[in-house]
């Protein structure tokens, strides 16, 4: 009960713009292994975009392409919109409600969240072949065969765990030339007041693979965007 009143009062302090400080957000200890040597080399040919729809224009176009956590369908309309695709496939647990983080009314509608989500679509297919995989993201990105996509969008659950399987399984299903893009670039959120593991994720891909980072794309609340090219 504590809890529910707890998350009724900071919603509404976050819709009326104010970030709430909690103390015990910040217990959690920053040790050795959560931060990384930012190499410079990492960055050399990095470019600074002014948000993430905008460096879909500057990716190929008619590929193979994945979404990673599609949530209600915004952003895959942005994808199939620039890129075109000639397949899209749309990673997600797909088990959102009406009571759900996004606020869709799902229930009054009648639709289950995939039904919603493909409807969010039909406008934008076009040509594109739509593959809807429901379940747990690198579970499903797991089945296709490895250099299977020209561009992976990674925006599944944030805590470190769940990005670095994430892009251990995504790393190999893009080809040599290929983009990985990855969502809220951020260590903190301070809406939902959680930590984010996506720059350590990002980090040790370059550190130990041979990727580079190639976009840094804005977002004015901090939540970046960054985009990854495989090398080889």
């Amino acid at each position: 009960m504590l809890r529910t009143v707890k998350n009724i009062l900071l919603t509404f302090a976050h819709r009326l713009g104010y970030i709430v400080i909690q103390k015990s957000a910040f217990a959690k200890k920053i040790t050795e292994s959560d931060v990384n040597i930012i190499k410079q080399e990492w960055l050399d040919e990095v470019v600074v975009v002014s948000d993430r729809k905008f460096v879909l224009q500057k990716l190929p176009k008619a590929g193979c392409v994945a979404e990673v956590g599609v949530g209600y369908g915004p952003f895959s309309r942005e994808i199939l919109r620039a890129l075109e695709p000639q397949k899209f496939i749309a990673i997600d647990l797909f088990n959102g409600t009406a009571k759900d983080r996004w606020g869709k009314p799902l229930a009054e509608s009648g639709l289950t969240h995939l039904a919603y989500y493909k409807a969010q679509l039909v406008d934008y297919l076009h040509e594109a072949e739509l593959i809807c995989k429901e379940g747990n993201s690198w579970e499903q990105l797991a089945m296709f065969e490895d250099s299977y996509f020209d561009y992976v969008y990674v925006d599944a659950d944030h805590a470190y765990s769940s990005v670095k399987q994430d892009i251990e399984v995504a790393k190999r299903k893009v080809k040599v030339g290929g983009y990985i893009q990855c969502n809220d670039f951020t260590f903190f959120d301070t809406h939902n007041m959680v930590h984010y593991g996506v720059p350590r994720a990002v980090f040790e891909l370059l550190e130990e693979e041979n990727y580079k980072m190639k976009y840094l794309c804005l977002q004015n609340q901090g939540y970046y965007d960054v985009v990854l090219q495989r090398v080889n």
